[in-house]
């Protein structure tokens, strides 16, 4: 199997993979520790998105602002759908359907 390039898109299995892994003590349930090193990693983007509001002279506090309260706010969404009926339905497939949101997330960013 090649191995992908670190700026890839990468395989459903590698993603897969990386959700088991980021549950290091095999608790079936994130702790903060791991919840701390997944969200490190998520806000890495915010370096890309930190020159791109840059280079466009966007007011950055307010940015910030709305940034935070749309994240909490689908976040607890996404939470209410993963405690329902069809959430625990789509949870078998739940890294396939992250993986192809965060695919159509970056397609929407290229265009954007």
């Amino acid at each position: 199997v090649l191995k992908s390039a670190p700026l890839s898109l990468k395989p459903i299995t590698e993603m897969v993979d990386y959700a088991v892994k980021s549950d290091k003590d095999k608790s079936g349930d994130i702790s903060i520790r791991e919840a701390a090193i997944i969200g490190i990693g998520l806000a890495i983007n915010n370096i890309s998105i930190g020159i791109g509001v840059g280079l466009a002279e966007v007011n950055i506090p307010l940015t910030v602002i709305f940034t935070f309260i749309i994240s909490i706010i689908t976040i607890l969404i996404g939470e209410k759908i993963g405690e329902s009926l069809p959430g625990k339905f789509l949870g078998n497939y739940a890294p396939l359907i992250s993986g192809f949101l965060l695919l159509i997330l970056g397609i929407i960013e290229l265009f954007i």
